[in-house]
């Protein structure tokens, strides 16, 4: 180890991927408090889960809360920005003597172990990643904000620095990078840190070995669409937020083609994040989502280009940017469909109609079983709902639902299922025709996920009559008789009411929605709510680690050999709840000189890598609290 050293804080080259970052986080005043909390009140909280007891270092495989993602937390070490940050604003040298203290006995327990070791989180492939990055970030604020106390401190230093080493050669290793997953895009990302931070042969070969994966880790991870592999809106926006935080991170000697490479699906990811946004401004609870809003990370590297002030639109809720000139978009390579009736004025954005179709799945990670589901909100609530993340933890009886068939409003099929090897599922959907057009885009698709039955479903929407349509088609080829049982969720707030046939939700709100049906009658109809014990009928979680009941109409067709059905969804808004059309002078315009919202607009530039001036954090989650439980999360889902 002795031809590599870490490179002085004030060489150029760690200006944007070290310093600046560290300026964010030891200023960031949410670090400041949850350092001063551990410090002062002894409580440990490792955002976003509530505090607990502290009593010193050295438990890491507790686990008070029941939750691997707190163990996962712990075992970064992500608690260090708060210690950096309460130091940088109090002084106080036994903030550092605390991080001293948990870095050692981390180390002591654990640098000489393996992956053999049975507690899963210290050679996580994740959690590795994220407690290298810690550790660099640290010795760098010492050496930087605490010069003295580094001087008193220089073994413990050096330890450090050599733990560093170690995490490297970890991280460098083929057998232990997770590829093409956003944990091995991670693991990528900082073995390029480390291989900037040291100098010496090993770490040009790290940089090397991480440039190398970051490129074959984009060229997977998003499909020409524009459109992200792992089956989650929120996954989308925190791999994109990596891939750019790394191209703004890293000069183009280092870069190589990545920016050109980054360059050429960018604006389409962009584009999709302006599409999946809801009316009320946050992401769909689709796949391992929550249902939180989202931020612009994207202004400086976009701000010139019309799909940013698209996102602008949709992210302020019509109040900055430029009404996007497309309702409707069909992803049949990535497996969505978004049909819309308008884009509103501010004033009404949130009454819009906004349907989405999830057709199929794309990689394994982050997967539920939702091929065929469909989400709608319209006049200002939701009305067929997903079921969302929850947690991380899959013998959950909440989690199992939420990622099963029951937790989507897609057939249950007796008699038919999942085939043994996942990889049938990927290539086992299509969609088989498509029409953006409006105000009637639709959408068929194919599904042979469950055989030996073929479902398909094709989607209408009417945006002019407020109806949507959904017609169902079940074949199978081996003449058995099985039952069929439609399912469509609603929020808890709706009222479900049966009369023979047809179904009548009413909402407190005073909308209205008649569901019908057309072709095969029904042989039973029924609602089921929220979960007793361990039977969960029907949940729904917008937020990680938590969990509320909703209801699900399930529309029965027993022992049939095939069914065709059309479910007709038809509504009636309040008047307060419909979105006019907007006048052209409602809508905000960009000018000449100015990006909308009134910004100075960014210059014209050929590519990504012409100008990389360095943004805030980008999303990454791990440096700032409170970021979203989707940011990071230990995950082999």
């Amino acid at each position: 180890m002795t031809d590599i050293a870490m490179k002085a804080g004030s060489v150029t080259a760690l200006e944007r991927c070290v310093q600046k970052k560290l300026q964010q986080l030891s200023n960031h005043s949410g670090n400041k408090a949850l350092g001063e909390k551990l410090v002062v009140k002894r409580q440990l909280e490792l955002a976003p889960f509530k505090a607990v007891p502290f009593s010193g270092w050295g438990d890491w495989e507790q686990d008070p809360l029941n939750n691997r993602s707190w163990q996962w937390r712990l075992n970064w070490l992500s608690f260090l920005s708060y210690l950096m940050a309460y130091h940088r604003a109090s002084g106080d040298e036994a903030v550092l003597n605390s991080a001293r203290e948990a870095i050692q006995s981390w180390l002591d327990a654990y640098l000489e172990t393996d992956t053999s070791y049975p507690f899963e989180f210290i050679w996580h492939d994740h959690a590795t990643a994220l407690r290298a990055e810690q550790l660099v970030l640290l010795a760098y604020y010492c050496r930087e904000h605490a010069p003295e106390w580094a001087s008193k401190h220089a073994e413990f230093l050096a330890t450090l620095e050599q733990a560093l080493v170690v995490h490297g050669q970890w991280l460098a290793k083929d057998s232990f990078y997770s590829e093409h997953t956003n944990h091995g895009l991670e693991q990528a990302r900082v073995l390029l840190l480390l291989g900037t931070v040291f100098e010496g042969e090993q770490a040009r070969a790290w940089q090397q070995i991480a440039i190398r994966r970051i490129s074959s880790e984009l060229s997977f991870a998003f499909t020409d669409e524009g459109v992200h592999v792992e089956n989650s809106p929120a996954y989308h926006i925190f791999v994109f937020k990596v891939f750019l935080g790394i191209i703004k991170d890293y000069p183009e000697e280092v870069l190589g083609d990545l920016a050109e490479q980054f360059n050429q699906f960018s604006a389409k990811a962009l584009s999709f994040i302006t599409h999946i946004l809801r009316p009320d401004g946050k992401l769909p609870p689709i796949g391992d989502t929550e249902q939180l809003p989202t931020s612009d990370a994207y202004r400086d590297m976009f701000g010139h280009r019309l799909e940013y002030q698209h996102f602008l639109y949709a992210l302020t809720k019509g109040k900055q940017g430029v009404r996007p000139s497309v309702l409707n978009r069909v992803y049949p390579k990535s497996g969505y469909a978004i049909f819309r009736d308008q884009w509103p004025a501010k004033e009404h954005y949130q009454k819009a109609f906004h349907l989405i179709a999830k057709v199929g799945c794309s990689s394994r990670y982050h997967h539920q079983q939702d091929e065929g589901h469909i989400s709608l909100y319209a006049g200002g609530e939701d009305w067929l709902i997903d079921s969302g993340l929850y947690n991380y933890i899959n013998k959950d009886p909440v989690r199992k639902y939420m990622r099963g068939r029951p937790g989507h409003n897609v057939p249950i099929i007796s008699h038919a299922s999942y085939a043994k090897e996942f990889e049938h599922r990927l290539g086992a959907w299509q969609v088989t025709d498509h029409s953006e057009a409006e105000p009637a885009p639709q959408l068929t698709m194919k599904l042979d996920v469950l055989p030996p039955v073929v479902h398909e479903r094709k989607v209408a929407f009417d945006a002019v009559a407020e109806v949507v349509e959904v017609e169902d088609t079940v074949a199978s080829d081996d003449d058995e008789q099985r039952n069929v049982t439609l399912q469509w969720h609603f929020p808890k707030d709706k009222t479900l009411t049966i009369e023979d046939n047809q179904v009548v939700v009413t909402s407190p709100t005073g909308n209205r929605l008649t569901i019908d049906f057309e072709g095969e009658i029904p042989d039973n109809l029924s609602v089921a709510k929220g979960r007793k014990e361990d039977k969960v009928f029907s949940c729904i979680s917008y937020k990680a680690n938590q969990v509320e009941p909703s209801q699900v109409l399930r529309v029965m067709f027993k022992e049939r050999r095939g069914l065709n059905v059309t479910t007709r969804f038809r509504f009636a808004m309040a008047e307060d709840r419909v979105a006019p059309a907007p006048e052209q002078s409602d809508i905000p315009r960009a000018r000449p000189g100015k990006a909308a919202g009134g910004q100075p607009a960014s210059r014209p530039r050929l590519s990504v890598g012409h100008d990389r001036q360095r943004i805030g954090l980008p999303g990454t989650g791990q440096l700032t609290p409170g970021a979203g439980a989707w940011a990071c999360q230990p995950a082999g889902q």
